[in-house]
């Protein structure tokens, strides 16, 4: 499935753990015959619901000036 994204061909793929549980990518350090890469892919399938997330909405409205307190 990565080949696809990359026009050499790829030598190595290395999956990268941040050091905790639930994080919301998974991340791979892919080396090709050129370069070598960060990749991340998404695990989220719909939009969170948890504290973390929502402060950073909160966060995000209220730079944009969408939220007022």
């Amino acid at each position: 499935m990565l080949q696809q994204l990359f026009n050499s061909l790829i030598l190595s793929v290395q999956a990268l753990h941040p050091g905790y549980e639930d994080h919301a990518s998974d991340v791979f350090l892919v080396r090709t015959e050129d370069k070598e890469v960060i990749v991340r892919a998404s695990k989220m399938y719909e939009e969170p619901n948890n504290d973390f997330w929502w402060g950073c909405k909160i966060y995000l409205e209220l730079i944009r000036g969408m939220y007022i307190i």
